[in-house]
């Protein structure tokens, strides 16, 4: 997402720009508090102050691996290895400790999987950015994300609804690693890819 931001238009550049967006944010954050109350003032904060932030920062998913494949630059891919196993130690000890308060996401890879990912690939060449890379384009100013964005939403949520039929399609196996197994092997996992990442 960080590289293809900068080909698909990011924030509006110098103080001026930066100055709306964090006065739009200010006011849409005081607005939610008057109407709705403080409670949901303080959690739009939290999530425009995250979103600012990290459009600042150009987070992205995309654009370290595209580094790493054009430049064999794999800092960035690194780090992203490294927060999905710090995320792992904690939350697969907490899901294994609490299976009553805590479930899983568990679902198991079907046909209809598989073609959606392509189709979704595609996609994401077209409009140059995964689905919160399209969100953060639209948010942008991109003309592309604003009106693709739309039609994102609406599409997930027609694939959900009709989640029963597209499973029709045939579904493999549900596999699930959970407890010390799980985590030993996510991290022996991330761990591989690492050391392939550095090889490179």
């Amino acid at each position: 997402m960080t590289d293809t931001m900068a080909a698909a238009g990011p924030v509006p550049a110098g103080p001026g720009g930066r100055s709306l967006l964090v006065g739009a944010a200010l006011f849409a954050i005081c607005a939610v508090a008057v109407m709705a109350g403080a409670r949901y003032g303080l959690l739009l904060a939290l999530g425009l102050g995250f979103g600012i932030t990290l459009e600042g920062l150009r987070f992205g998913f995309a654009g370290p691996w595209r580094a790493m494949i054009l430049r064999r630059e794999p800092a960035g891919l690194l780090a992203q290895l490294l927060a999905i196993g710090l995320v792992a130690v904690v939350a697969i000890p907490l899901l294994a400790a609490h299976p009553a308060e805590l479930t899983g996401a568990h679902a198991p890879v079907g046909w209809s999987m598989v073609g959606g990912a392509f189709v979704f690939g595609i996609c994401m060449q077209l409009v140059l950015g995964c689905g919160s890379g399209t969100l953060v384009n639209a948010g942008s100013g991109n003309a592309v994300a604003a009106v693709a964005l739309p039609f994102f939403a609406v599409g997930s949520f027609l694939g959900a609804y009709n989640i029963d039929w597209w499973n029709g399609f045939g579904l493999a196996p549900l596999v699930v690693l959970s407890g010390t197994s799980g985590l030993a092997v996510t991290l022996a996992g991330l761990a591989a890819v690492a050391l392939l990442a550095v090889w490179l």
